[in-house]
């Protein structure tokens, strides 16, 4: 753990970490078809809280 990470992406693990997630993101998934439960609410709110942060600031509205 001294030479390398816990996770295995080196000691600078901030962008190592970005550089995974975004470059190996692979394609846009449908989300239509997700079959969801119960236990998914907290992603369905997040979901819907990013979606109306978005339409907000796309009418110039920024909340704080």
């Amino acid at each position: 753990m001294r030479t390398e990470g816990h996770s295995g992406m080196g000691l600078n693990f901030q962008s190592s970490e970005d550089l995974c997630v975004t470059e190996g993101m692979g394609p846009i998934m449908d989300r239509t078809k997700e079959h969801l439960t119960p236990m998914d609410r907290p992603m369905i709110t997040s979901r819907k809280l990013l979606l109306n942060a978005i339409k907000e600031l796309q009418k110039g509205r920024a909340n704080p």
